[in-house]
């Protein structure tokens, strides 16, 4: 690992090819802070890859970790795991 971190933003986005509501898909989009230490470039099958080995960190905002998800359930068919 290097000595010296990268500080960067993370976003995962995942989408399906199932609609939730019209031309809505269902899908999940998550965001966070993190500071990369290593960065590999590789291959899988024919296509590139980029390896990043970070740690997620706090960066004094109130915006740290943020997740959106489009599906649909009630907050009464999610529970406590709407919340």
């Amino acid at each position: 690992m290097s000595d010296v971190a990268v500080n960067r933003y993370i976003r995962l986005t995942f989408t399906s090819t199932a609609f939730a509501t019209g031309a809505t898909p269902y899908s999940w989009t998550f965001d966070m802070p993190a500071r990369y230490y290593t960065r590999e470039e590789g291959e899988i099958g024919g296509n590139s890859t980029i390896v990043l080995t970070a740690h997620a960190f706090f960066d004094g905002t109130n915006e740290v970790f943020d997740t959106t998800v489009v599906n649909t359930l009630t907050e009464a068919m999610l529970g406590d795991n709407g919340s």
